[in-house]
């Protein structure tokens, strides 16, 4: 059976191209998340030195909650109709939110249980550099420890399907994105796991030119919401296409039987 080949191309322009398009949208829906997270590392560094202090369990459960608000609503915006879009607030929660901050609990203990051996042995290559290289993996001479966990951004980028599936009030696991990208792996793992690496780079690049703190933390804040929306963007327009296609590949499936029926009989 021939299978559709993923649009790698035309899902990277329209990462890019439908944030514009519905850029007032997602900055209202995004506002709390977006103001938190330019004004939090005001006063993170405060919150640090008291380590399980009330006000650093606060920082963290706002934190949370704002994140996940912000991309379900990201999420929705990307895979829900114009109709659909309208009923969105920055604060609504519903069973969507419920189901995705289960999913999302799902996927990071599964990504998290993965990386586990190869930190290990990424700590036993890189030895006194290891903790360093967790710290800052993007600094020169610690590209070994994101070779090292290739293997963890493939498993997670054809699992990380869970999410906008939750997102948009679905309830299917692992095994069934595991599925769903069985025929698209490499593809899917170059957009959702080699992709968000290259906008990380590029960040480190854009911020290596600015000079002052201050600005360089205001800028950093903008790029990382900017690439991060492009990025939950990627995964949202992956899984509509492969649930498209895999509707489409089931009803040729259910078309061919009854053609085969009709013909036997």
């Amino acid at each position: 059976m021939t299978f559709r080949t993923l649009p790698l191309g035309n899902i990277l322009a329209k990462s890019i191209l439908l944030p514009l398009f519905h850029f007032k949208l997602l900055l209202t829906l995004c506002a709390p998340y977006i103001a938190f997270s330019f004004v939090a590392p005001l006063f993170i560094d405060d919150l640090v030195s008291q380590s399980y202090s009330a006000n650093m369990m606060l920082y963290i459960a706002i934190s949370v909650v704002l994140l996940l608000l912000a991309a379900v609503n990201c999420h929705k915006v990307f895979l829900l109709s114009d109709q659909q879009r309208d009923s969105l607030s920055p604060f609504s929660l519903n069973k969507s939110h419920v189901k995705f901050a289960y999913a999302a609990l799902v996927f990071a203990i599964m990504s998290g249980l993965l990386s586990v051996p190869f930190i290990m042995i990424s700590g036993a290559a890189l030895g006194d550099g290891h903790a360093r290289a967790m710290h800052e993996p993007l600094e020169q001479g610690n590209y070994l420890f994101y070779i090292m966990m290739l293997p963890v951004a493939y498993f997670s980028s054809r699992w990380a399907m869970i999410l906008p599936d939750a997102a948009v009030g679905e309830k299917r696991g692992s095994g069934w994105a595991w599925a769903l990208t069985q025929h698209h792996a490499l593809s899917v793992f170059f957009l959702i796991g080699i992709v968000p690496v290259g906008l990380a780079l590029l960040t480190k690049f854009m911020l290596s030119f600015i000079v002052s703190p201050t600005l360089t933390h205001l800028v950093g804040s903008a790029l990382g919401l900017v690439f991060s929306v492009i990025e939950l963007c990627i995964l949202s327009l992956t899984y509509a296409w492969l649930v498209e296609a895999d509707r489409d590949k089931a009803g040729k499936d259910i078309a061919d039987t009854q053609q085969a029926t009709d013909t036997d009989l």
